[in-house]
């Protein structure tokens, strides 16, 4: 996925509702994408991992939401990520580099969101994981999909968090993502 690669298939971009971008992919062709899409306006999150600390200064204004767990969180920044409130703090200096909204990922704990109103711990549902394979990509997907569909970030939080808790509670990576109308039964939104 070279940035060649990108400038070839930039039409994709533009009929993109957002852009998602992952670190396993070469580091100038994330740079490439999120300029791209940004010059698009699209709506742009990246999920940090695997964590790295040469992510270039100049692209954290362009992100719309930086999605890192509290390991990711503590390499990027530097900072603690132990406690709550440790998280929210080394979250707020992703806030001065300019992302708009950091979602840290918090396991069994929930997530974080951390962004110019404040900071709100969305709490995860207990369950009895059978595999957490695949919870994270659940998460984040769910997540981008209510975003997208004019959910707040709260509300999308959520459902990110309800799905991830039913996925980790079966066993697979892909057989254990639900359904969309299973989720939003389980929050009674059908």
């Amino acid at each position: 996925c070279s940035s060649e690669y990108l400038a070839e298939n930039a039409e994709l971009f533009s009929k993109a509702a957002c852009v998602l971008l992952q670190l396993e992919i070469p580091l100038e062709s994330v740079c490439s994408a999120i300029r791209q899409a940004k010059t698009l306006g699209k709506l742009v999150i990246l999920n940090p991992a695997p964590a790295r600390q040469d992510i270039p200064e100049d692209l954290f204004p362009l992100l719309d939401v930086i999605t890192p767990n509290e390991t990711e969180l503590s390499v990027l920044t530097g900072g603690p990520a132990g406690t709550v409130e440790e998280i929210e703090q080394s979250a707020k200096l992703l806030l001065y580099k300019g992302v708009r909204n950091v979602v840290v990922t918090l396991g069994a704990r929930g997530s974080l969101i951390v962004n110019q109103n404040g900071a709100l711990l969305v709490p995860a549902r207990k369950v009895s994981a059978v595999d957490t394979t695949g919870a994270g990509d659940t998460f984040t997907g769910y997540f981008i999909a209510a975003v997208i569909e004019g959910r707040s970030i709260q509300e999308a939080l959520r459902m990110a968090a309800k799905a991830s808790s039913i996925a980790v509670s079966r066993p697979g990576a892909t057989p254990s993502i639900p359904r969309a109308d299973e989720v939003k039964k389980e929050l009674g939104m059908l």
